[in-house]
């Protein structure tokens, strides 16, 4: 299948890894305007994929999924880089502090993947890619008295995005950076 050629002609420089290709993602070039001295804690990405009920309707023309195992990393691997990554890199945090478990004036980041997911889909005048994406990040503030921490951002993060038909549309990877 197109994806096996694919993955197969990924080299070192072309991997097929979202934190470690810059053709399929770039860390946003957002930068804190004020310094900070929070350190946050980082938790693992809860892959939540499973959980998600399928979509209600069926697509109106075929789609062909992309496996996860084309990746070179799994997802939630390469995505805990991305979001370091941008968290140390546009300076919104003092330090990652991985000391379990974390100290108490320690922000807490915990990240949940409800979705990523590529298709191939074959249309009547051609293919086009889709790949969609829904990351939840829920920041938590450091321990009160009690230990209690107050939620101090939870956001959800979606996107989809498509390609045009065309006999050679371009690789799911590569959507994901757009």
């Amino acid at each position: 299948s197109s994806w096996l050629v694919l993955a197969s002609c990924a080299s070192q420089r072309d991997a097929l890894d979202l934190a470690h290709n810059a053709k399929l993602y770039r860390t946003p070039r957002y930068q804190a305007r004020l310094p900070v001295d929070r350190a946050v804690f980082v938790a693992p990405i809860a892959d939540e994929r499973d959980k998600r009920a399928a979509d209600a309707a069926a697509p109106m023309w075929p789609r062909r999924p992309m496996a996860d195992e084309l990746w070179d990393r799994s997802i939630p691997e390469m995505l805990d880089d991305v979001l370091r990554d941008a968290l140390r890199d546009s300076g919104v945090v003092a330090r990652i502090d991985d000391t379990v478990p974390p100290a108490d004036a320690t922000l807490l980041v915990t990240p949940r993947l409800h979705d990523l997911r590529g298709y191939l889909e074959e249309q009547p005048a051609g293919r086009c890619t889709l790949a969609t994406l829904s990351l939840q990040i829920v920041v938590l503030g450091p321990a009160d008295a009690a230990g209690v921490r107050q939620a101090l951002l939870d956001r959800t993060y979606d996107q989809s995005i498509g390609t045009q038909v065309s006999r050679v549309p371009m690789p799911v990877p590569e959507l994901y950076g757009r």
